[in-house]
């Protein structure tokens, strides 16, 4: 029987209320949260028990923190004292868990709540997310631009790459939209419960929403690769192969340089500067490695 699970964690960051609610529907099923990663939650098998999990936020909490801010510390010693056990962060997200049948509530005051999110996603979630936007927007000008003018050259599977990429960048802005949108339309009405005497509203239809559009996403890939493998061009299909595979492998090595680099205790520009650092280096040394086996190999030519 296997012990270790990995969940695909899909919520987002300000939808505390479906944190909550999943982490207790599994701890009731014997799962505990171990480890959080960038998409995949690891979960370890345990004695089913009702637990209660509660979700805050600290604004100034940062991954690249070289340990618990000020108000982390403050917030852990009252959760503490009210019999709330840290169980992990996630960016500015703090998760507390209690077996108590009826604990105290961390938080009581749902206008400071709201205000408190906001500021965390003004912090993280908003920035990444226009970011996102932006790329889409440059994605769509460069591969739409390329599709209706290709160049001489572009045979059949190098048009389908540029189609590819334009339905990417359509899928990219998509997404983006939506969640800056649906977070929008969730801060507005939240507010107007609260200002009516209620609570937070609930976080819907966003999950159901990117798990489409990433499996649509997925079958363009293979579709994409599977048609250059059946064409003319099978070495394309493999480069870009290596190439996704590059990236993944670079994310995955700096994070880890980020987790490194926190046990040394260094400064938080610091370690923004020495992550980035890394990411160039990195990107370069992978893609060099690329290259060299492409115009060694004859991959393309």
């Amino acid at each position: 029987m296997k012990n270790v699970k990995y969940y695909f964690w899909d919520y987002l960051l300000y939808d505390f209320a479906g944190v909550e609610r999943r982490l207790s529907e599994l701890a009731a099923q014997g799962w505990y949260l171990d480890k959080i990663g960038a998409m995949w939650w690891k979960f370890k098998r345990g004695e089913p028990k009702a637990v209660t999990y509660a979700v805050t936020y600290i604004p100034e909490a940062s991954e690249f923190n070289a340990g618990p801010t000020e108000g982390q510390r403050e917030l852990e010693a009252y959760c503490e004292e009210a019999g709330w056990k840290k169980t992990a962060d996630w960016f500015q997200m703090q998760i507390y868990s209690t077996e108590q049948p009826s604990p105290l509530p961390i938080e009581t005051d749902e206008e400071l709540r709201l205000a408190t999110i906001h500021k965390a996603m003004r912090k993280n979630y908003l920035p990444s997310s226009v970011l996102m936007a932006v790329i889409g927007v440059i994605l769509l000008l460069m591969q739409g631009s390329n599709l209706l003018s290709p160049p001489s050259y572009a045979g059949f599977s190098l048009k389908a790459t540029y189609l590819f990429g334009v339905l990417d960048a359509v899928l990219l802005l998509m997404m983006s939209g939506v969640n800056l949108a649906g977070y929008y339309i969730w801060y507005r009405t939240s507010g107007q419960q609260i200002s009516r005497g209620g609570g937070c509203a609930r976080v819907f239809f966003y999950r159901k929403f990117n798990k489409a559009a990433l499996a649509l996403l997925m079958v363009l890939m293979v579709c994409w690769i599977g048609g250059m493998l059946a064409g003319s061009d099978p070495g394309l299909a493999v480069y870009m192969a290596a190439y996704m595979a590059a990236l993944f492998l670079l994310v995955f090595c700096v994070k880890k340089i980020q987790q490194g680099l926190k046990r040394f205790g260094l400064p938080k520009g610091v370690n923004i500067f020495l992550v980035f650092l890394a990411d160039i280096v990195l990107a370069f040394v992978f893609m060099g490695i690329l290259m060299y086996v492409v115009w060694n190999t004859g991959l393309l030519f």
